[in-house]
Formats: C-alpha cells, structure tokens, sequence
C-alpha cells in the first residue's frame, strides 16, 4: 500500500491516469473500511451528553473521551478520503482505457450522487467494455449498475451502456430489471436495450 504523502502527492506524479486511479482505488479501500468500523461509534456523543443530563458525570466524560477519540483515529482517513475524491474528479475525464470501469465505478459506489465526474466517464467507457472484461466486474460492482439500472440514473445513455454491460457479464439478477423496463420505461432506447438483454439472458434467471 501506498504512504498517504504519497497520496496527497499523487496528481504531480508523471504516470497515465488510469494508473493513478488504481493507486488510489487501492489506497481508499482500507480507508472506507476503516471510516465505516469507527463510525459505528460515534453514538458516543449523545449518549455522553444524556449521561452528563442524568448526573452520571464520570461515565459521560469517558463517553465524551472516546468520541473524541474516534474522531481522531479518523482524521488521516477522513483527510486521505477527501483529497482522493478530488483527484477522482480531476482524474476522470481524462480516463481512456476500459481497464478504468471497475475502479470507476467503485468510486460511484462509494460517493453515490456526487460522483457526476465518475457518472460521465463510466458513459464513455461502458459501451466499449469487451465480454471477459464485464465478467471480472465483482458482485458490488454489478450490484451498483443493476442500481443505475433500475433508477434510470444518471442518464438514458448510461442507462442503456449499463443494462449490455450486465448482459455481457451474464448477470441473471438483471432479469427482472429488464423486464420491467422493458415494459415500463418512457425512453424507447432504455426499452429497446432492456429487450436485447431479455434476449441475452434467457433462460438464466434462477
């Protein structure tokens, strides 16, 4: 793994930027991992503050400390998470290759909406995605497009890249999305893609 300097450094480093993205794909898994364990904790606040109401002052003052402490135990995390947002941002649209879709589309997973500049590159690439590569998207990963997928979201086109990706990836759990769509969505592409995706998929349902 990576040293955080050199993370925060990253965008002055001279290598391709689907190379960057990895490296910091790489670097923020962990970081998640250990935001999302410590954050479980910070229920410590208000109940050191209904401890303090009640008159318990010593064990409020000790839930007090160990908020306190997870909020510091987070600092790196939450500082490294926030300056590799940025470079994403900066990264992704200067993404060429297909081998930036799974990092990609981590990245969208992990920010949710506010992933437009991910969102945009992830239009480009999907539709250029070849069969062996959809294959190797990892359970989240399709999970995150079956979501796109059924929202409708970002885009008609993302939509649509995102509904043959699946079918490629051989993704039966796309199925039912399709067919609702099929039958249901206002865009005639969204319905025309869902159509070639039942097609592509039958018989694969469980």
């Amino acid at each position: 793994m990576i040293r955080y300097r050199e993370t925060l450094e990253l965008g002055a480093m001279a290598l391709p930027p689907e190379q960057q993205l990895h490296i910091l794909h790489k670097e923020s898994a962990p970081c998640l991992a250990h935001l999302g364990r410590w954050q479980h904790t910070l229920w410590l606040f208000p109940f050191a503050i209904l401890l303090l109401t009640v008159g318990q002052g010593l064990w409020g003052v000790l839930a007090l400390l160990g908020g306190c402490v997870s909020v510091a135990m987070t600092y790196r995390e939450r500082r490294l998470w926030s300056t590799a947002q940025g470079q994403v941002a900066t990264l992704a649209p200067a993404v060429r290759g297909t081998d930036a879709v799974a990092p990609l589309l981590d990245f969208a997973r992990w920010q949710g909406k506010g992933a437009v500049e991910c969102h945009e590159a992830l239009e480009r690439l999907l539709p250029r995605l070849d069969t062996t590569s959809a294959r190797q998207l990892t359970a989240a990963q399709r999970g995150y497009l079956r979501l796109c997928v059924e929202n409708q979201d970002p885009s008609v086109e993302f939509t649509v890249a995102a509904l043959l990706v699946l079918a490629s990836a051989g993704d039966p759990a796309t199925v039912p999305i399709a067919r609702q769509l099929a039958a249901c969505s206002s865009s005639q592409r969204i319905r025309d893609a869902a159509q070639l995706v039942l097609e592509e998929l039958h018989g694969t349902e469980n």
